[in-house]
């Protein structure tokens, strides 16, 4: 279905985006009251570390999430609304991570 993935008996939509990461925290998913489902992978060759709080550090991370990795919310459970950062581990390395959201 374009624009949008089934889901018992609702339609939700998609955003996906391709985000580049360093070693300073960056916004990798705007908050999103109607966000149902992300998922967040990392295609970089460094661990990425993921929190909801800025600036995110490896100190703080809710997650580190390993190279090729890929993390994911989904109802029924606990989906985050609120703003994700990431932060590449230091050293040598590129770093974009997909975030691919669901929501109503």
């Amino acid at each position: 279905m374009p624009n949008g993935v089934d889901y018992p008996f609702q339609t939700l939509n998609h955003l996906a985006l391709i985000t580049g990461v360093a070693t300073t925290s960056v916004l990798i998913a705007a908050a999103n009251e109607n966000r149902r489902c992300i998922y967040i992978r990392n295609n970089g060759s460094r661990p990425l570390h993921i929190g909801f709080t800025s600036p995110v550090t490896e100190a703080n991370a809710f997650l580190q999430l390993e190279p090729e990795a890929t993390f994911k919310m989904e109802s029924p459970g606990v989906v985050w609304s609120g703003e994700i950062y990431g932060i590449r581990s230091a050293g040598l390395g590129t770093q974009d991570v997909v975030t691919t959201e669901f929501m109503f």
